[in-house]
C-alpha cells in the first residue's frame, strides 16, 4: 500500500465493506524513514472513517498520469462526533430496550 497525500493507494481491491465495523481502533505505519506525514495520518486512531473510495483502472490511471489502483481516504473523527455516536448508541439502546418490557 502506498500513500499519496491523504489518499492510500492499494493493489488489492478495496471496497466500503471491506471497512465496515473495522475503524473503530486503526493504527497506520510506515517502514518508509524518509516519509514525511503532513496530514498527521501515522499513528493510533481511536475512531476513523471512510470519507473517500475511488478505482482508477489501468486506462483511466494513465490518461490521469496516476496510478493504477484503488485510492481511498480515511479521516480520524473528532472527540465531539465519537461522544455523539456513543450518546446515540445509548439512546437505541435504551428504546430497544423499553420496546422489550
Amino acid at each position: 500500500m502506498e500513500l499519496s497525500g491523504n489518499n492510500f493507494i492499494s493493489e488489492n481491491e478495496v471496497t466500503a465493506e471491506t471497512f465496515n465495523g473495522k475503524l473503530k481502533h486503526v493504527v497506520i505505519s510506515c517502514s518508509d524513514e524518509n516519509f514525511s506525514d503532513n496530514y498527521g495520518l501515522i499513528g493510533e486512531h481511536n475512531g476513523m472513517e471512510l470519507v473517500a473510495l475511488q478505482h482508477y483502472g489501468k486506462e483511466k490511471a494513465e490518461a490521469m498520469k496516476i496510478k493504477e489502483g484503488w485510492y481511498f481516504v480515511l479521516r480520524a473523527l473528532t472527540p465531539e462526533e465519537i461522544r455523539e455516536i456513543k450518546f446515540d448508541a445509548r439512546v437505541s439502546y435504551l428504546e430497544m430496550m423499553s420496546e422489550v418490557i
